[in-house]
């Protein structure tokens, strides 16, 4: 059997263990379908392939549009290339569209190169912390603007409070520069929603938060995955010790709400 294989679908049981601990959760037949009640930002709202052995049809596809439809929110899924290249073949004769295809990459402790700087302070996050300068970091990192309601402050602590997540955040001369999270399942993690502020870019303090995450993640895991964005972040990956296994497609049918 191929080894690269079983390292994905350890990765997409993970994967769907840890949306399954979300809140705003439905399943639709083989998918998991997580939807945020308070924001429509596509990321945020996304299926998932819950059985790796799964059998999978156009019915089933059908049902999941209508179940993101009725919650007025894009159809959208994150799938493994190399584990489901029938079902992104029926989605796209569904009329939906590849958002991007991302690297899939995988760290074990045996290969994690931590990169810290003296001059970055990594402060992990606790559930009776502030999370708003943390969330503020990740929003001006990807380009939100969603307002830091109490809701998504609760949110995030409820999130740290029962250990579905571990956030750490990154600190350059005192000011808030990076953030990241790291979700554990079954011996797995995903090192996620690593951003750094616009001005705070290429000083290494991306690094030094994924590693803090990755030296609290080895505790327990024994591997680490994440989808790298682009070649740069690809690059800070590499460094840290990961290497590339797969592919993640982003797919999404625009229009369907």
């Amino acid at each position: 059997m191929n080894s690269s294989l079983d390292l994905i679908r350890k990765i997409e049981r993970a994967y769907a263990k840890g949306v399954a601990t979300k809140a705003d959760l439905l399943r639709s037949g083989p998918f998991l379908i997580s939807l945020n009640p308070s924001t429509d930002l596509r990321w945020l709202n996304n299926a998932v392939v819950e059985h790796a052995e799964a059998s999978i049809s156009a019915e089933d596809v059908d049902a999941m549009m209508g179940v993101f439809r009725s919650h007025h929110r894009m159809p959208r899924m994150e799938v493994f290339k190399e584990l489901w290249p029938d079902l992104i073949t029926l989605l796209l004769e569904k009329g939906f569209e590849v958002e991007v295809e991302l690297p899939v990459m995988i760290c074990t402790q045996d290969t994690f190169i931590p990169q810290l700087d003296p001059a970055i302070t990594v402060e992990m996050l606790t559930p009776d912390m502030d999370p708003v300068p943390f969330l503020k970091v990740l929003d001006s990192a990807f380009g939100q603007n969603e307002p830091v309601t109490p809701e998504r402050i609760e949110r995030t602590r409820e999130g740290l409070r029962q250990g579905k997540v571990w956030s750490a955040l990154a600190l350059v001369n005192g000011q808030p520069a990076a953030g990241a999270s790291l979700v554990p399942s079954e011996r797995t993690a995903e090192l996620a929603g690593v951003g750094t502020a616009p001005e705070f870019r290429r000083k290494g303090a991306a690094s030094a938060v994924s590693s803090v995450l990755l030296q609290q993640g080895f505790r327990t895991c024994d591997l680490a995955w994440l989808s790298a964005g682009d070649d740069t972040s690809k690059a800070v990956y590499e460094r840290l010790g990961f290497k590339v296994l797969g592919t993640q497609v982003n797919i999404s049918k625009p229009g369907l709400l």
